[in-house]
């Protein structure tokens, strides 16, 4: 299972978009037949939760390329989580 997915564009990506346009987006650029996504689904798809919103406006640590997060060691985020190797 993935820990989640990203989402990135050189444009303004509309985190709320009509679901009515969206609808007519999906019917003009595409041959249809999709089983899940519509302009509700997708609304509802670049929304997260409370306590992800709070995290992220908790969160202090700036990632770079230069120093990425360090997940697996015993100061990283997972620690304590994967349990003794």
């Amino acid at each position: 299972m993935p820990w989640g997915f990203v989402l990135c564009s050189e444009q303004k990506i509309n985190n709320r978009p009509n679901p009515d346009t969206i609808d007519l987006l999906l019917k003009e650029k595409t041959k249809g037949g999709f089983k899940m996504l519509d302009g509700s689904a997708l609304l509802g798809l670049l929304q997260l939760p409370l306590y992800v919103r709070q995290a992220i406006a908790e969160e202090t640590q700036v990632y770079t390329l230069a120093k990425p997060p360090d997940v697996f060691s015993n100061n990283g985020c997972l620690s304590g989580k994967l349990g003794k190797q």
